[in-house]
């Protein structure tokens, strides 16, 4: 299994609605995702297990490719990668008054996942399409 990529978003998205994130006691708070992309066995040794209780990891088995999806979707758009774990990258919840809206995408993205052939360049480019449309710039920052 060493020859594959994955997508990774923790809180798990089939349970969770994201994490409140700040300030602690403000009425609906912002929510946030983590997502990264990456290469090679995502369960190796349970590694996320330590940190992140609660994720959803699909693994994509046509090849080791993440750093394009780690550029396209998050680095070239100048989204935020979460402190002290420079691989995954923050994405905020901005649809108020529609709970889960963030999750159901992050879902189908997850799915769509699957289906990618990571060494065909037009599957590339729609996947990373799907994502900017799910993730739009405004999911940069909580407000």
């Amino acid at each position: 299994m060493a020859n594959v990529c994955y997508m990774i978003v923790t809180p798990d998205v089939e349970d969770s609605a994201g994490i409140a994130a700040i300030p602690p006691g403000v009425p609906n708070p912002p929510r946030q995702y983590m997502i990264k992309f990456g290469d090679g066995d995502p369960n190796v040794q349970g590694r996320y297990r330590t940190h992140n209780p609660s994720y959803t990891v699909n693994v994509n088995p046509t090849g080791q490719n993440a750093k394009i999806f780690q550029d396209r979707v998050f680095a070239n758009r100048n989204f935020h990668q979460a402190p002290r774990a420079l691989e995954w990258y923050i994405v905020w919840e901005r649809t108020p008054g529609v709970p889960g809206h963030m999750r159901a995408q992050l879902l189908q993205l997850l799915t769509a996942w699957l289906t990618v052939d990571t060494r065909n360049a037009a599957q590339v480019t729609a996947f990373v399409n799907q994502a900017i449309l799910v993730i739009p710039d405004i999911c940069r920052t909580p407000n």
